[in-house]
């Protein structure tokens, strides 16, 4: 994937969740912001193991280190994953 830029729509955000979550439920994606502001994106279960996201209208309004963390309900456990970043970039950088 090439760079994610500040205010850009329609960008995929995948996170690998490592295993088999076929039948997940609740799925969403927590994000922090570089400002620390926290968020949660609904996603939804691609192939068996990644959970997608589209972005849209105010959903990178910051440039820098988002973290982020899948969400989900699966065979009665419900918990966060591990911990990814991703980085958006200022136009023309």
């Amino acid at each position: 994937m090439g760079k994610i830029y500040k205010d850009d729509v329609g960008t995929m955000i995948y996170v690998n969740c490592g295993q088999d979550i076929t039948g997940a439920t609740a799925t969403k994606l927590k994000v922090k912001k570089p400002s620390g502001t926290e968020v949660e994106w609904t996603a939804t279960v691609e192939g068996t193991t990644q959970l997608r996201y589209i972005t849209g209208s105010g959903d990178i309004d910051e440039s820098g280190a988002y973290l982020v963390q899948s969400n989900m309900t699966l065979s009665g456990w419900t918990g966060l994953g591990e911990t990814a970043t991703f980085t958006v970039y200022e136009p023309y950088t």
